[in-house]
């Protein structure tokens, strides 16, 4: 059986020290997030919440050129400018039809008529009536019409130039969005096989302890790269379905199921 002196058991009793406030941070962050997520989606401060860890993974493969397609099709920020854009051309389409001289036309008509009393006032209305025409027509635009083209196509050529931006936008975000997918993917897969070697590493190094053929240190070592190495899978698991995710909400569309998301 293995021994342990006053130093080794002193440094235990530290890790145990450790591990524990460790833990009590990590309650703490867990009860904020639960927190949080129950206020997302409505839920009451005390409904029971399970959070259930899987590492199935949805076999799918994610090409790039199709993950801009679908944000392109589906982006509605893309759709807001293909209609600024129409506009816009309209605009310039009406100026130039415009040929900038206009006329005014306005015409009244009533009765104009006085007495002594009503009767005399309302008498005779023929007599009273009153009808005015007047016309007004500019005489000199000085340039005014060709302004109008001028701001039409400033206009056109702005939105123009935010569309174009905007696109370009939506294509690299969404092409990174795939790489990183693919990226976390393979992230994953390593920290898997990590956690996997720490844990046999952990058990052997135990067993070795145990019958007195290594030390406590050699023992906290694998123990340490065995809990490092369980992080990273969790942090890569995590990285991977924030990925995932990511580039759902770029593109509409779910590459799982190989159909676009209805809302």
């Amino acid at each position: 059986m293995g021994k342990i002196g006053e130093n080794d058991l002193l440094q235990s009793e530290l890790a145990v020290l450790r591990a524990r406030t460790a833990l009590d941070a990590a309650n703490l962050d867990y009860d904020r997030a639960l927190a949080a997520f129950r206020l997302a989606v409505n839920l009451p401060a005390g409904a029971d919440v399970r959070i259930v860890v899987t590492s199935d993974l949805p076999r799918m493969h994610i090409d790039t050129a199709m993950a801009v397609q679908q944000a392109l099709r589906n982006s509605s920020a893309i759709a807001g400018l293909e209609l600024q854009d129409v506009q816009a051309r309209r605009a310039v389409t009406e100026a130039r039809l415009s040929t900038g001289v206009g006329a005014t036309l306005q015409a009244s008509f009533g009765f104009n008529a006085s007495g002594s009393g009503p009767t005399a006032a309302y008498s005779n209305l023929l007599q009273a009536q009153q009808l005015s025409l007047g016309v007004q027509v500019p005489l000199i635009q000085w340039g005014a019409h060709s302004d109008d083209i001028q701001a039409a196509q400033a206009d056109q050529a702005r939105i123009a130039a935010t569309s174009r931006v905007s696109r370009e936008q939506t294509i690299q975000n969404a092409r990174f969005a795939a790489l990183q997918v693919t990226l976390a993917a393979s992230n994953l897969a390593v920290s898997a096989k990590a956690d996997t070697v720490a844990s046999k590493r952990f058990a052997v190094a135990y067993q070795r302890y145990v019958i007195g053929k290594i030390g406590v240190d050699n023992l906290y070592i694998a123990q340490s790269d065995k809990d490092q190495a369980l992080q990273q899978y969790v942090l890569a698991l995590r990285g991977y379905w924030s990925a995932y995710y990511v580039l759902r909400q770029l593109t509409l569309y779910d590459f799982a199921e190989d159909r676009p998301i209805r809302r």
